[in-house]
């Protein structure tokens, strides 16, 4: 299924590119451009095609990929760490959530200054400094491979706290919200 027409003048307007821009780069003429998104003309198929593909390579040059805006870094915790270090933890890193990585390199869970404040508020008078992180912990960060676009883990971030990179079947970076705010300029 091809993508309506009328998205062609978004796409390049996102892409910061003139009609006569994408015509040049499409080897097509700025006014067939100009009536494509103007709804004028039915043009054939081989001229939206090539405009097409134009858009969709500028769109993956310009955009970021997960390996581009990760962590490497994982800073994490076991089970068994107690929630008073995990909490100097996230102090001395400057963060707001790790995840819960087992000494088999499964990830189990996760913490988050969020599901901490909560439990806190749950239970104010519980002592909180030796009790483990596995009884407070919320669900794994969800998986993503290396290689896909950034834009596609969005989403992703408007449900969880952040995005676990895996590469070969090995943990190798974290996104977190920060991380993506860090592509807008």
């Amino acid at each position: 299924m091809l993508p309506d027409l009328t998205d062609i003048q978004k796409r390049r307007l996102r892409l910061g590119l003139k009609q006569a821009e994408l015509a040049k780069y499409s080897s097509v003429s700025q006014s067939l451009i100009a009536k494509i998104e103007s709804g004028k003309i039915d043009p054939g198929y081989s001229k939206v095609r090539s405009v097409l593909e134009t858009l969709e390579a500028l769109e993956n040059r310009t955009s970021h990929k997960v390996e581009d805006i990760m962590s490497k870094s994982i800073i994490h915790v076991a089970p068994a760490t107690s929630v008073s270090h995990t909490v100097e933890l996230l102090r001395k890193h400057g963060i707001s959530q790790l995840p819960v990585i087992t000494s088999a390199h499964q990830i189990v869970g996760s913490i988050t200054e969020d599901g901490l404040l909560l439990r806190f508020s749950q239970e104010p008078g519980r002592d909180w400094k030796a009790t483990p992180v596995e009884a407070v912990m919320g669900q794994p960060f969800p998986t993503v491979k290396i290689s896909i676009p950034a834009s596609v883990i969005t989403p992703l971030l408007h449900a969880d706290s952040a995005v676990i990179v895996v590469d070969k079947g090995k943990y190798v970076g974290i996104v977190t919200k920060a991380d993506l705010l860090k592509t807008i300029k």
